[in-house]
């Protein structure tokens, strides 16, 4: 692939590539424009995934379609462990994006198998219910199902219960974070009357990468982007109205979190019209309720230019820095032997 179409598979793989937005700046349905959106992101995302396979290293088992909702077609989880493991291993549960309509756990199982061989720990992809297919809450309830299927399972898989990391990226990282409030924050729990599926003990950490984290305010964008933006969360509530809507409240960690959130891994690239209106704002937030904070921005004139979910181009530098940053954030939540333990999460990094 060359250079000009891997940069469109990276810039298309989360939200949506500007060629889509041109073409779909018509009076439509949310459901017609959620289609389109979907086949831009499935086509990037089956790329992206495909070029992440040169880098997999040999070592690691995978286990697919763990049923974690008896009866939910789409209701699976997919484990990774590194070959000859054995014990209860600290787990990274993954939420993929695609814009909460479209995607699946493959897009991102290559890199958890790296992050697996590189780190020895279990990881563990979660497929949910996009919409319209099902509308929200469902998506919401679906990953708090999956953790309770693990915190129940948690010996028969080989996983530790209290040595969760819950991770996602785009629109995975904003239902992580809503997944996360919930299970921190009881305030949040009741106002979806979603219930927390773990102690929020058990929730050790949190990675996010090119996430929505204030849909409130992302639906009110100008322009193109904006447009799009509103059609896919129509698609996804399942409500036409978007002002004063309860969902997007509810899904706002903006308004959601508080000083019990895990500590926290961010990323976001320079050339993501997210990062200034979303990423960067949210991890202020989070440090000024005092959350222990990492964070990877680059400045704007940072070369080369890093598009919505650059983070799984680890053909690049600064892919592979976000990797390593992200292996060494969870090195330091569970090494406790050499004494780096949750108190050198203070802080950034640049």
């Amino acid at each position: 692939m060359n250079k000009g179409v891997r940069d469109v598979a990276w810039a298309a793989a989360g939200l949506v590539s500007a060629g889509v937005l041109a073409a779909v700046m018509v009076r439509s349905s949310p459901r017609w424009v959620s289609a389109i959106v979907k086949g831009a992101f499935e086509q990037a995302g089956s790329v992206v995934a495909r070029r992440m396979q040169a880098h997999v290293i040999p070592g690691v088992t995978e286990q697919t379609r763990l049923s974690y909702r008896p009866g939910d077609p789409d209701a699976f989880l997919t484990m990774h462990r590194r070959q000859g493991s054995a014990g209860l291993l600290p787990v990274v549960v993954w939420i993929h994006g695609g814009g909460w309509i479209s995607g699946n756990s493959s897009n991102v199982d290559p890199y958890l198998q790296i992050m697996t061989a590189r780190t020895g720990i279990a990881t563990v992809s979660v497929d949910y219910t996009p919409g319209p297919r099902a509308s929200y809450p469902t998506a919401v309830q679906q990953i708090q199902d999956a953790l309770a299927y693990l915190d129940q399972h948690a010996e028969e898989l080989g996983v530790d219960r209290n040595r969760i990391v819950l991770a996602g990226d785009s629109a995975g990282a904003q239902l992580a974070t809503q997944t996360a409030a919930i299970i921190t924050n009881p305030d949040a729990a009741a106002v979806t009357a979603v219930a927390p599926a773990l102690a929020a003990r058990q929730l050790r950490g949190m990675i996010l990468h090119c996430g929505v984290y204030d849909p409130v305010a992302l639906a009110g964008e100008p322009g193109p982007l904006g447009w799009v933006i509103q059609q896919v969360l129509r698609a996804y509530t399942g409500t036409r109205s978007l002002v004063d809507s309860a969902a997007l409240t509810q899904m706002s960690a903006a308004q959601s979190v508080n000083g019990n959130f895990p500590p926290t891994f961010m990323s976001a690239g320079n050339a993501d019209q997210l990062t200034e209106v979303q990423s960067k704002p949210f991890a202020e937030h989070l440090e000024r309720l005092g959350v222990p904070t990492r964070t990877v921005f680059f400045a704007q004139d940072h070369e080369p230019r890093l598009p919505h979910e650059f983070q799984f181009n680890l053909d690049g530098d600064d892919g592979q820095r976000v990797l390593a940053e992200s292996i060494a954030f969870i090195t330091d939540l569970f090494n406790t032997t050499s004494g780096r333990g949750p108190g050198r999460l203070q802080g950034r990094f640049a």
